[in-house]
């Protein structure tokens, strides 16, 4: 994703949701590029190619001046970002979000704490002007896997006429079941494992 702003920049790649920030200023002597920290609080790693050199930024908000390359780089302040791009930032879309939820064993009902987790994602849609919404059902290795890709399905049905409960516009929604097939935790065939009885949701 690029958001620019006459002199702003922001750039996110898909690996690590990476944040790339450039002032351009007069005679670019001010240019300067930031790494912005993951939602998590990691970075990846960046390149910064100029004409007399490379720069490697790797740690959160770590910058280096363009016009300087290579040269020593530093740490730019959450308040020098926000003066600099905060408009830009503003108008960036939103990170998606996940979420997993969790089931009893054999059904499609809901462990108690992912029922109050299921306000938090009503909340997380309802905060979105139009959001995408993958919905997607797992399960443990009990029982055959054909079933259990019906199970899962199920299982992401239920959780997507939940949300429909909650009065929610659900246009843009993607439901579908992995089974048996991608476990959280690899487990043998016929294992009772919880972490593997649940259903994830992106919201984009």
């Amino acid at each position: 994703m690029i958001a620019s702003h006459r002199h702003r920049a922001i750039m996110r790649t898909t690996q690590g949701l990476l944040c790339l920030l450039c002032l351009m200023t007069a005679g670019c002597t001010s240019s300067y590029i930031v790494l912005l920290p993951n939602a998590d609080g990691t970075a990846g790693k960046v390149l910064v190619k100029g004409l007399n050199g490379i720069n490697v930024l790797n740690s959160p908000m770590e910058a280096v001046r363009v016009a300087a390359l290579p040269s020593n780089t530093y740490v730019a302040t959450p308040d020098q970002v926000q003066r600099d791009f905060g408009a830009a930032l503003r108008a960036s879309p939103k990170r998606p979000t996940h979420f997993q939820l969790y089931f009893q064993p054999g059904g499609s009902v809901l462990t108690p704490e992912s029922e109050l987790l299921l306000q938090r994602v009503v909340q997380e849609i309802d905060s979105r002007e139009a959001p995408d919404i993958s919905i997607i059902g797992h399960t443990d290795t009990l029982g055959d896997a054909s079933a259990n890709e019906t199970l899962g399905l199920e299982r992401a049905m239920q959780v997507k006429s939940l949300l429909f409960s909650a009065k929610l516009t659900l246009a843009n929604t993607v439901v579908e079941s992995h089974g048996e097939k991608n476990p959280l935790v690899k487990a043998a065939d016929n294992t009772n494992e919880p972490r593997n009885r649940r259903v994830e949701i992106t919201v984009r």
